[in-house]
């Protein structure tokens, strides 16, 4: 590249030497920059490194360490029974069994005292939250909270 770089300079040094007239400067300009555009075309990038963390994974022995678990989906409970439907269809909606409740299952907080409360299938039984922030909640304690609905 840096062969290049210098060939192009020399071409830059010697164009604004020359005694051009007014129809020549436009087309050496552009004669120019056709060829910085294309030494930099050439050149390309400088290779680097894909390993994500740093260094190769391959050839070494992975039993005395761990490149920490890979990320888990939030949205996954450790039991997928109890995946939560965040969206129902008006279908899947009438499968489920109604909520018996008039309160929110994650907070306690009356059910239509933050607006419309959002609807969610878990294990075939809709859930109702006061609001959409309560949703974490669910996620996080999905089995517990669900056991409230057993009761």
């Amino acid at each position: 590249m840096d062969s290049l770089l210098i060939l192009v300079q020399n071409f830059a040094a010697q164009t604004a030497n020359l005694n051009l007239d007014s129809t020549m400067k436009p087309i050496a300009t552009l004669a120019l920059g056709l060829a910085a555009a294309t030494a930099l075309f050439f050149a390309g990038c400088k290779p680097h490194d894909h390993s994500h963390d740093g260094h190769d994974h391959s050839g070494h022995d992975h039993s005395g360490h761990d490149h920490g678990k890979p990320a888990t989906d939030a949205k996954t409970p450790a039991d997928p029974a109890l995946a939560i439907i965040e969206k129902p269809t008006a279908e899947q909606l009438a499968a489920a069994k109604p909520y018996p409740l008039d309160t929110c299952l994650a907070s306690g907080e009356k059910l239509g005292s933050m607006g419309e409360p959002p609807v969610y299938i878990i294990a075939g039984q809709q859930v109702k939250l006061c609001c959409a922030h309560c949703l974490p909640d669910l996620k996080k304690d999905t089995a517990k909270l669900m056991a409230k609905l057993a009761k």
